[in-house]
């Protein structure tokens, strides 16, 4: 899966402890062909449905 978007980090405190979030917050999203493996432990990715990748900037 392959996500266009930002991530976003808060905290808070809770009965005196800090609690961190972290957020993913995707404006879009593709999914991607299965990783194919070339021999065990190597991976080799293919992104064939990729053509142009842009980042739109709000």
């Amino acid at each position: 899966m392959l996500i266009w978007g930002t991530v976003q980090v808060r905290n808070y405190e809770k009965d005196n402890e800090r609690k961190w979030i972290t957020e993913v917050i995707a404006e879009n999203f593709q999914l991607l062909d299965k990783i194919k493996r070339k021999k065990e432990g190597e991976m080799d990715l293919h992104f064939d449905e990729i053509e142009k990748m842009e980042v739109v900037n709000k």
